[in-house]
């Protein structure tokens, strides 16, 4: 044990914190105090936390890397960052869906993953695309859809902002924000990068207890997102959702609408 605590000590004295947050948990990094002997520059960070680990900062094999490589490196890197900064998720794992992990094993499945493949090629064509994806708990919904921010974003060279946010997750933390003053800054900056983002997905809506405060935070939020490119996930079908949110918000969604709805599939998560 006690060799043991001499070689941390060590570990931790050649390593230093500086300026960047973990996307994952928002723990501090650490990185190398020395300087790379390929690049002489610092070396990527990671979290002591969480374990998340920056992309490296060094060539592969030794390898000099042109301007162009170099820019699409960092073009990721912020895409990747300004998804895991302003999101809210109910569960981290959900980042790790694509479209190959997603088990097309029926023909319902195999026509929700075409419905979603689509999708993503609208979206990433710039179009400012409403899609609306329903069904019920469990039929592969969530997967999809981070099936198709990884799409697009690879398609469009990671040129996008995107956010994606469970819509009980963040109604929970604006409420809790009354009384927490960081945690109202962390939501409020959400709420306008969502507004802001090129593509915003929307999990979950209608799974709190719909009344007149979701209902304006929705509204707010559909008035800023008419004409961008935005994805909502519900177990609602369309006359619940225009009973819950009102005509207004649904005739704003509706505008460059397609829509999917899940039938014929078993609970998709009991099955991985």
């Amino acid at each position: 044990m006690e060799g043991t605590n001499r070689a941390l000590s060590v570990l931790f004295k050649g390593l230093e914190n500086y300026d960047k947050q973990c996307p994952n948990c928002s723990a501090q990094l650490v990185r190398p105090k020395t300087l790379s002997r390929v690049t002489g520059q610092k070396m990527a960070g990671a979290c002591m936390s969480c374990g998340y680990k920056e992309p490296p900062t060094e060539p592969q094999n030794n390898k000099a890397l042109t301007n162009l490589e170099m820019s699409q490196i960092a073009r990721k890197n912020d895409a990747t960052n300004y998804l895991y900064k302003y999101s809210m998720p109910s569960d981290m794992d959900s980042f790790k869906n694509r479209f190959t992990n997603y088990q097309a094993n029926t023909q319902g499945q195999k026509d929700a993953l075409e419905f979603a493949k689509k999708a993503a090629e609208n979206i990433a064509a710039r179009e400012p695309t409403h899609v609306l994806m329903y069904g019920q708990t469990g039929v592969g919904k969530t997967h999809l859809t981070m099936g198709i921010i990884w799409d697009v974003l690879e398609r469009t060279k990671y040129a996008l902002n995107v956010v994606f946010v469970d819509w009980r997750e963040l109604l929970d933390e604006r409420k809790r924000g009354i009384s927490d003053r960081e945690v109202k800054r962390r939501t409020e900056e959400v709420i306008k990068q969502i507004k802001r983002a090129d593509l915003v997905i929307i999990d979950d809506l209608g799974s709190e207890r719909v009344n007149e405060y979701s209902a304006d935070t929705l509204d707010e939020i559909w008035r800023a997102r008419e004409n961008k490119a935005t994805i909502v996930n519900t177990n609602l079908a369309g006359s619940a959702l225009k009973e819950n949110y009102g005509d207004r918000v649904m005739s704003r969604f509706g505008k460059n609408g397609m829509s999917y709805a899940f039938k014929n599939i078993q609970d998709y998560r009991a099955k991985k």
